[in-house]
């Protein structure tokens, strides 16, 4: 399959889930182990997560496990992002639409560091990130639903190429690939956020500016550990 049939699948099927997650009267609908643990088969049965069998092996199941204290920490920041600032009004269903950007943050920025100086970088980014919307069209950020996850593993290998971005390539970005990516992009998209660019190519920009010859720069091929979505007005800077 195609990456964005890949991505469909996987939108379509982890959207049903969060359906079957769901809660009437503060119960949930099904148990979430049980229905992680029904999602893992069926991804694995469709394909479109390769390696996820083989992660699953080595970590075990959500039913087999205890949040660590990375999930606990992300879990909390998603939880503050999402709540109001002093003095604002309570979010209702109508708010008044906003301009959005949307990232993950690395929460393994150290790994990532130590390969990019290897590389010979020496102005890394200070807050290595993935964007995921870029909207200049005022959105409802109430009505853009939310991730299936506050932690996002990528797991090691896979597509991973150096490529200058934006204005004269003076964006040096790591082109990395991971279908919730995708598909949360496309949910964005789909419910009236825009998007600049001719598609969208999940990336970590690892430095601005500079001279260097990203022909010599092997990408970085580990794992990519993603923190919660974080939702902020669109900043022109």
């Amino acid at each position: 399959m195609s990456e964005k049939e890949r991505a469909e699948i996987f939108k379509t099927t982890a959207d049903a889930a969060r359906q079957l997650v769901g809660t009437t009267s503060g119960q949930e609908i099904i148990p979430r182990e049980v229905v992680s643990d029904a999602l893992v088969n069926r991804l694995v049965e469709d394909g479109v997560l390769p390696g996820l069998d083989a992660a699953i092996e080595e970590y075990g199941k959500l039913s087999e496990q205890e949040p660590d204290d990375d999930e606990v920490a992300a879990a909390a920041a998603a939880q503050q992002a999402q709540q109001t600032l002093p003095g604002q009004k309570q979010p209702t269903a109508d708010a008044a639409p906003r301009t959005l950007y949307v990232r993950r943050d690395v929460l393994n920025r150290a790994e990532i560091i130590r390969w990019a100086k290897e590389q010979g970088f020496t102005d890394i980014v200070p807050d290595l990130h993935v964007t995921i919307a870029y909207s200049r069209t005022p959105v409802d950020w109430f009505e853009m639903g939310e991730s299936w996850s506050p932690r996002l593993e990528i797991s090691a290998g896979g597509p991973r190429q150096m490529e200058g971005m934006g204005p004269d390539g003076k964006y040096k970005a790591l082109l990395i690939t991971a279908s919730e990516l995708i598909w949360r992009h496309r949910e964005f998209i789909e419910k009236g956020a825009s998007w600049d660019w001719p598609e969208y190519q999940p990336h970590i920009s690892i430095q601005i500016g500079g001279d260097i010859d990203l022909t010599k720069v092997a990408p970085y091929r580990g794992k990519i550990i993603l923190g919660p979505e974080i939702f902020e007005d669109l900043r022109e800077d």
